[in-house]
């Protein structure tokens, strides 16, 4: 059965573009190939889902590592000060962050990345609450920008400027 439809794609797209297909043999892939044909744009083309990036890819496309195995050496300096751990703060949190992680590990088993966020979202919480009003983390927070965008796990934010200092994807192969 032959139908015909109206395309349209947003963002700031209005004008629709007409497609043909046969519903009974039509696929996924015919559409896409048809949106990119009628809306030819270097933003489409080039779009990459931030989850996919590695960082040696990382590294190479901010120019910070041409190597194909770089270190954390390469990034600049952030300056955020130490934390005293030996303090009746600090130790308050180190003693729930592993009061909390022994009951994940009783009642949460290490099976899928969903799991495992559960175990990297304690270390993070106790790490900003050691540094106090100076980071936030947000979970599934969308990212984007010019070379890619969607949701990440967690993202660490620097309270005094908004800025994002640290993007975490947890990953089943990790554990």
């Amino acid at each position: 059965m032959i139908v015909e439809f109206n395309i349209i794609v947003n963002p700031k797209r209005t004008k629709a573009s007409k497609w043909i297909a046969n519903i009974e043999q039509v696929t996924l892939k015919d559409l896409k190939e048809f949106i990119f044909a009628s809306y030819q744009s270097p933003e489409l083309e080039n779009i990459i889902i931030l989850s996919s990036w590695t960082f040696p890819k990382v590294c190479k496309l901010y120019k910070l590592s041409e190597d194909s195995d770089p270190t954390l050496s390469v990034f600049p300096l952030l300056t955020c000060g130490c934390v005293e751990l030996n303090d009746e703060k600090s130790q308050v949190i180190i003693k729930h962050l592993i009061t909390e992680l022994n009951f994940c590990f009783r009642t949460i088993p290490i099976g899928n990345e969903a799991s495992k966020s559960q175990y990297v979202c304690s270390y993070l919480v106790a790490i900003a609450n050691l540094y106090e009003d100076k980071f936030k983390v947000y979970p599934e927070k969308n990212v984007s920008g010019l070379n890619g965008h969607g949701p990440v796990d967690f993202t660490l934010i620097q309270i005094q400027n908004s800025r994002i200092i640290g993007i975490t994807e947890v990953k089943d192969k990790d554990f």
